[in-house]
């Protein structure tokens, strides 16, 4: 028998981490397990974390990353992140995802 992930339109996986460097040692595998069933490529959902990954890495405190499937796509929210970095970075963003929105509370990166 093998793992399953099954796809649940509209679930929002939620995690809470300490810091921003355990939430970096995770994210890219919480954007395959969640993307897994969305229909995403695998190279979508590895670019997707590698821009997680990246607005994750000034974060020294507690971040919090929300995950929200939907078919044939995947919103990552992130908080907190710089928002200035991300503005500066947001073309080498945009190279790796289909979204990118500074909210008040952080960023959503959008894949599909």
């Amino acid at each position: 028998m093998g793992a399953r992930v099954r796809h649940v339109p509209g679930n929002t996986v939620t995690g809470r981490f300490s810091s921003g460097r355990l939430a970096r040692a995770v994210g890219s595998e919480l954007v395959l397990a969640v993307g897994a069933g969305t229909g995403l490529a695998i190279d979508r959902l590895e670019e997707l974390g590698i821009a997680l990954d990246m607005v994750l890495a000034p974060a020294d405190g507690e971040a919090v990353v929300s995950l929200t499937p939907a078919a044939g796509g995947l919103t990552v929210a992130a908080e907190p992140v710089a928002a200035g970095w991300v503005e500066r970075n947001r073309q080498l963003l945009c190279s790796l995802v289909d979204g990118v929105e500074i909210t008040t509370r952080g960023v959503e990166l959008r894949a599909g």
